[in-house]
């Protein structure tokens, strides 16, 4: 029951109706989302206000300063590249570690091994030492079910 994009200090962005959406979420590049919402509703200066974000920026994990952690539950990979939407804090990084079912690291896959990633990008491949193909078991479920 959180708004997703709040009135703020405008007095106008508190009357009825303001703050909805006018229009459905629209792509309007290959790396951005547009969301137009109607503001001022009955009031002279009614208008439409646009505000825009990261493609798929509606979710998102985020951690302090001193580090995080997150586990997926298991998945089934079909291809050669794992892609991660990201953007990092310019202090921040990921690293990421491919776990078995039993929830222990892969051969080659484990946190050590993984490159840093950091930046804003929307389909950052992630390697380990280097390496940008990814599992060679294809269709193998990976991680741990909690």
């Amino acid at each position: 029951m959180e708004s997703f994009i709040r009135p703020g200090l405008d007095r106008g962005s508190w009357v009825c109706r303001s703050n909805c959406p006018a229009v459905g979420v629209v792509q309007t590049s290959d790396t951005e989302l547009s969301l137009y919402l109607q503001t001022h509703y009955m009031l002279p200066d009614y208008h439409l206000r646009r505000y825009s974000l990261r493609l798929d920026g509606f979710a998102s994990v985020n951690a302090p300063f001193s580090g995080g952690e997150m586990l997926t539950k298991p998945m089934q990979f079909s291809g050669e590249k794992l892609t991660l939407n990201l953007s990092t804090s310019s202090a921040g990084s990921i690293r990421v570690e491919i776990q078995d079912e039993a929830g222990g690291p892969l051969k080659g896959y484990s946190l050590e091994d993984s490159d840093v990633v950091f930046g804003d990008e929307i389909a950052q491949v992630v390697t380990w030492k280097k390496r940008r193909t990814f599992l060679p078991w294809p269709g193998k479920r990976f991680g741990s079910a909690s």
